[in-house]
């Protein structure tokens, strides 16, 4: 199991639980992510609330689970993956951008309701550059049991209202390592180690807390936590997204009209990007990335990055002295971020889960 375990880790495409189980810490002061938490959870899944599980509601796969058979589940493994439209996601930023005039929203115009998801976009702008088709890589990821992902409703007592409920979430290993039966209802999995503290899977690395249940729909979050994006066949760049929510529409043997959102600070992608094959694409990745960033989050001011000059800084930056001048010859000098500078992107994924089994955490 160990070198299947090592493929998942170099090969994973498409969202990964890796993260701190915590919130994000704004710092006005030292240039860290400050993800101005004050916006609402507005979520639109185009969900009604049928709480069938045998409807005919789209899952994302060709999977009947009305086929499947047993008492209602609350594990679940991840069958399908899309970048999500302008009407799915979250309102990240507690404002809705009506206009390309909205300087507090980066002028980019939000979805329903002040959805905030500039990923798709973006992917597809980098997709055209880079000649793949991203999304199509993270549904091979999938099939190909490449890609594994554990969904658990821990807390579960009511299947339609329930105000205590958090879903954990896993790296799986496939325990039979056959891919053909992982997305049928039928597959086994273990939990990986590194998706848990001490071994222990009721301690998860990463969990959608403070979540419940109304009318079958469930929300939780924020929490921070690892995300990786596919520029090609064998190329990946990790990446971390900040205040995470998911939302998805719970049935008796899986779970539809999932999303899962937050925000990605544009440098962490342009750094994780210089290391791969595309490092030669690295400045055309940049421009796509801010000309559709639409997120400030990097507190304005002295950020505690030293700098001789403006080369040394994050684009849109300035190198000032601690006076706020010029950076001259031999001062101690530090880059500047200005207010209204945006420096972030929205992002959103449509994802849906069917029933798995766990077999706890991988043996040693």
């Amino acid at each position: 199991m160990s070198d299947f375990r090592g493929s998942f880790l170099a090969l994973l495409i498409g969202l990964l639980a890796t993260g701190c189980s915590c919130g994000s810490e704004s710092n006005g002061s030292d240039g860290q992510i400050d993800p101005d938490a004050g916006g609402d959870t507005d979520v639109d899944t185009d969900a009604d609330t049928d709480s069938d599980s045998d409807s005919d509601t789209d899952t994302g796969s060709d999977t009947d689970t009305g086929t499947l058979e047993g008492p209602p589940d609350t594990d679940f493994i991840m069958n399908s993956v899309l970048y999500g439209d302008d009407d799915d996601g979250f309102d990240l930023d507690g404002h809705d951008t009506a206009s390309a005039d909205d300087v507090v929203g980066c002028g980019h115009i939000d979805g329903p309701g002040g959805i905030d998801n500039q990923l798709g976009p973006v992917m597809q702008d980098i997709d055209l550059l880079t000649g793949e088709n991203s999304e199509g890589l993270l549904g091979d990821a999938i099939e190909d049991g490449i890609l594994l992902m554990l969904f658990r409703l821990a807390g579960l007592d009511d299947r339609t209202d329930d105000d205590a409920l958090d879903v954990h979430v896993f790296n799986a290993i496939d325990a039979d390592d056959l891919a053909s039966n992982n997305l049928e209802g039928e597959g086994e999995f273990y939990i990986s180690p590194d998706s848990v503290v001490d071994r222990d899977e009721t301690q998860p690395v990463i969990a959608f807390g403070n979540g419940a249940l109304v009318e079958t729909i469930f929300t939780g979050g924020p929490v921070d936590f690892a995300v990786t994006l596919p520029l090609g066949p064998d190329v990946v760049i990790p990446i971390t997204m900040y205040d995470a929510q998911l939302t998805f529409r719970l049935r008796e043997h899986d779970f539809v009209e999932g999303i899962v959102g937050g925000t990605v600070p544009v440098e962490d992608v342009v750094t994780a990007v210089e290391g791969t094959a595309y490092a030669d694409k690295v400045g055309f990745i940049e421009i796509i990335l801010y000309s559709q960033a639409d997120m400030d989050v990097i507190a304005a001011g002295p950020t505690g990055v030293p700098c001789t000059g403006e080369d040394d800084c994050t684009r849109g930056q300035d190198c000032f002295d601690d006076k706020g001048g010029t950076c001259d010859a031999g001062d101690a000098c530090e880059c500047n971020e200005p207010a209204d500078h945006c420096d972030a992107l929205s992002g959103a994924v449509k994802l849906t889960g069917i029933r798995a089994t766990i077999l706890g955490v991988e043996p040693e």
